[in-house]
């Protein structure tokens, strides 16, 4: 995606007043390790003695993606053959291997996650909803758009799906409009799908002919909105990117109907609901069957998620309209509010001030020799192997986590 964000880690950068070293992938929503970026140009030794921040927080955790083993063509083109064995155990990190500091902060925004897990020996992981802030951004007109604001609703749809992209993580989508072609809700849904992603046919995985209209959105899509769409249809069927049996991942795809002032049924991790709430916002439950929000297992999931469509349209769902909208309304001022702002922010101090006291508070001297450590700094500035042994033996560093009060 190459919409701008990098004055979102700007400002993750200013909580530590500059001096720690943050990483991002550049261009954002890229996921190679060759796009894994330091924010800010290196100076001498930044990568030795600069407490480490790796940002994995617009797309989810894929750990098997980043290990050395997946990684040797990296590997092999930027390091000296003498650092191999140093940076076998990497994982994203490749690139700060020989810092002094004992763990890096993995910056995501995941919860119930085993990718977490599995960062947690070489990494202090630390949560926050990086998309609540990117999608405030990115929906800031709808909270004045007068096609949302002033048009009236004539509802030729009771739901609204978007399906775009079905690969990787998201090849759950196809079972999913699978269950839906079949079921008695389809003509009450406006489906927008893409036949097409990655270059392969869906056709590849199902013998089932979908008959949607297409989706020819591309990715920067995800930053805009259709407000004939909106205002056409009752509920939006967000379809997030990660839906597995625990993992949840809230991405702007669910707060673009929130922007929106559109109700929303949720397919995620199980629990997302819940989490929405424990942000502040409403859901739809004296309405719509919510209880599908605790079934842990995806595809019990999405039918419980159909079968409350089905029942929505056999219950007549619209002549309760008024009300749902009035929690729609509710949802939109919450989401544009400066209270939901700092309930995102100071969770992601807070955050931030847990795993930089853990990750932080040990300094180990990295394990290398002169011929080894020639390496590693050669590759960032020609300086003499004796300058980098001080710098590491003498540097004290303050607590890099300045706080404004």
């Amino acid at each position: 995606m190459t919409i701008p964000l990098d004055s979102l880690y700007h400002y993750i950068d200013e909580q530590f007043d500059g001096n720690a070293l943050i990483y991002r992938f550049y261009p954002h929503g890229s996921k190679n390790q060759s796009n894994l970026w330091p924010l800010r140009d290196l100076q001498p030794y930044d990568t030795i003695i600069k407490p480490i921040v790796i940002c994995h927080d617009q797309e989810p955790l894929q750990f098997h993606w980043y290990t050395a083993d997946a990684q040797q063509d990296y590997i092999n083109r930027h390091f000296d053959p003498v650092l191999h064995d140093h940076i076998q155990s990497c994982n994203l990190d490749f690139d700060t291997w020989a810092n002094i500091y004992k763990k890096k902060i993995l910056l995501h925004s995941e919860i119930n996650s085993d990718q977490v897990e599995l960062y947690r020996q070489r990494f202090t992981t630390a949560y926050w909803w990086s998309h609540a802030v990117i999608a405030r951004d990115w929906y800031r007109y709808a909270e004045i758009d007068p096609a949302l604001v002033n048009r009236p609703r004539k509802i030729d749809y009771l739901f609204n799906v978007y399906c775009r992209a079905w690969t990787g993580s998201r090849r759950y989508r196809l079972q999913f409009l699978e269950l839906l072609h079949h079921s008695d809700v389809c003509s009450s849904t406006r489906t927008r799908f893409n036949p097409y992603d990655n270059s392969v046919h869906y056709s590849k995985y199902t013998d089932t002919e979908f008959a949607f209209d297409t989706n020819s959105a591309d990715a920067n899509s995800s930053a805009n909105y259709c407000a004939s769409d909106v205002c056409t249809s009752l509920f939006d069927v967000v379809l997030e990117t990660v839906a597995d049996e625990k993992r949840i991942m809230l991405t702007e795809k669910i707060l673009r109907p929130i922007a929106c002032c559109q109700p929303f049924v949720l397919m995620a991790g199980p629990g997302s609901l819940k989490i929405l709430r424990d942000y502040g916002f409403q859901t739809y439950s004296k309405w719509f069957d919510e209880s599908y929000d605790d079934i842990a297992d995806p595809q019990l999931r999405m039918q419980a998620i159909v079968r409350s469509m089905e029942k929505a349209k056999q219950n007549n769902i619209m002549k309760h309209a008024d009300n749902i909208f009035a929690v729609a309304e509710y949802n939109k001022r919450y989401f544009f509010s400066r209270e939901f702002l700092e309930h995102v922010t100071n969770e992601l101090r807070t955050n931030l001030r847990a795993a930089s006291h853990t990750a932080w508070s040990k300094r180990q001297l990295p394990q290398f020799n002169d011929e080894q450590l020639s390496a590693q700094v050669s590759t960032h500035d020609p300086v003499t192997v004796t300058m980098a042994q001080d710098l590491c033996k003498n540097y004290i560093p303050t607590n890099p986590l300045l706080w404004n009060q």
